[in-house]
């Protein structure tokens, strides 16, 4: 599959538009992570993954500005006080939020070796650890520690029984989250984390118990309907797992692993069109998930659209081709969601090249709210607009960099020309015609843009 190819049809013609946002991924290099369980890192997340977000957004770009600003400010306050404790545990909690890694983890080992007992500084450690060593212990030994130091500090417990969790500590994780739920009883979410916990142990029964009484006081979760879609499939029961995962959706429509379990159980039915539909849901929400997609492409085939599956299997294909360290960075975004631009640049290249176009946008959107010019998001988001036939947006975002960006090419200038017709500006579409045919004499992209420009025959859309 070309890299970033936008087919846009106008009229009769097609313009094959290149994005340049290869270009600006090549000016960033990525430090890839190891790949954290997705059920650890929703559950311990900092950024809330508020409904009003798009997707895989750690944090709007305006709420990432402001960390970045905090944190030049902590920076800025420790050159003066470079002693003060509680500044560099603010300043290694942000930069841990804005994904500075090394830099986070430096700080937090230079604080240990002045003050070793710190439990602050090691529940930071141990999150950190967590999300770029996933199968780092320390992590674990970190958490035991903190508790150690404050054993009634409920952020403590909480990590320290998801990170048991993670490392298969299944019964000492049971009692941490006992021991929280019977501090804290007015969170509920101690009763969901105590039916995960006894349903990976295997006793079904207390998990459906606990369920039961989480689910009567937050009778909308969409985690717990989904845990009891799973509980209830374990037993056979698919219609009333049906009914759960149903549920689960109508809660959190963007609850991928409760559309493609959905999925299954309708193509296990042959009702290929709900099952072609829950898979398709399950992509948008998991672009990035090959098995999903080869489920999707069933589905597809027993609907008789064929075409449609071939080219999902492609996508399964080019998936396969990614490095393991590509798709681990990935699968973390898709847990973590995106904070920094290279991030959102990277899904947003990725999901273009699947021609996911609407994925793609918000994270374009992402990569020009940090950095304004880029102009290889720029253009793409033009592009898009273009696909679109909303010929002001697209006609907004080529001017923007049109007298900026000196290495445009005579195909993006030949777009901006188009927009400028389509947008009534005729005298400006004729002017910077002229001009194109005159800097790029052989340009097919101009010859077309003039066909459509000056009339000759063709049809007004």
């Amino acid at each position: 599959m070309a890299a970033n190819v936008l087919y846009v049809k106008d009229s009769e013609k097609s313009l094959n538009i290149r994005s340049n946002l290869t270009r600006s991924l090549r000016r960033n290099t990525f430090r890839f992570l190891a790949l954290a369980g997705s059920f650890f890192l929703r559950l311990c997340s900092d950024f809330a993954y508020a409904d009003s977000q798009p997707q895989w957004f750690a944090h709007s770009p305006a709420e990432v500005i402001q960390l970045v600003e905090s944190a030049r400010e902590l920076q800025g306050h420790l050159q003066r006080a470079p002693d003060d404790l509680a500044a560099r545990l603010d300043l290694a909690h942000q930069l841990r939020l804005l994904r500075s890694y090394e830099a986070c983890q430096d700080l937090l080992e230079n604080v240990l070796r002045e003050y070793p007992d710190n439990a602050r500084a090691k529940y930071e450690l141990a999150i950190l650890i967590s999300a770029i060593e996933s199968t780092n212990i320390r992590s674990l030994n970190l958490a035991h520690e903190c508790v150690r130091v404050e054993p009634q500090n409920e952020e403590f417990l909480y990590l320290l029984g998801n990170l048991q969790q993670r490392f298969g500590f299944r019964h000492d994780a049971l009692r941490t989250f006992e021991e929280l739920y019977n501090s804290f009883p007015d969170n509920e979410e101690y009763l969901y984390q105590l039916a995960v916990t006894h349903h990976f142990i295997g006793d079904d029964n207390k998990a459906t118990q606990c369920l039961s009484r989480y689910l009567e006081r937050c009778p909308g979760s969409s985690l717990g309907h989904a845990l009891a879609g799973r509980i209830a499939l374990g037993r056979g029961e698919t219609e009333i797992a049906i009914d759960h995962f149903e549920r689960a959706i109508t809660s959190d429509p963007q609850n991928d692993l409760a559309y493609f379990e959905l999925g299954k159980l309708y193509l296990d039915k042959n009702e290929a069109e709900k099952s072609m539909r829950c898979f398709q849901k399950a992509v948008e929400g998991n672009p990035f998930a090959a098995g999903t997609m080869i489920k999707y492409a069933e589905a597809l085939g027993r609907a008789n659209r064929r075409d449609e599956a071939k080219k999902i299997l492609k996508n399964v294909d080019y998936l396969r081709s990614f490095s393991e360290e590509k798709r681990f960075f990935i699968q973390h975004l898709m847990s973590h969601g995106a904070v920094a631009e290279k991030e959102h640049a990277l899904l947003a290249s990725e999901l273009l090249n699947m021609e996911f176009y609407d994925l793609a946008e918000p994270h374009l959107e992402a990569v020009i709210a940090l950095n304004s010019r880029d102009y290889g998001a720029v253009y793409a988001l033009a592009s898009l607009a273009f696909k679109k036939r909303n010929f002001p947006r697209a006609l907004e975002l080529f001017q923007k960099v049109h007298d900026t960006d000196i290495t445009a090419t005579d195909r993006y200038q030949a777009m901006l020309a188009i927009s400028l017709h389509r947008c009534g500006k005729q005298v400006q579409a004729v002017r910077l015609l002229e001009e194109g045919l005159e800097r790029f004499p052989n340009s097919s992209d101009f010859r077309d843009a003039e066909k459509l420009i000056r009339g000759n025959g063709v049809q007004e859309p």
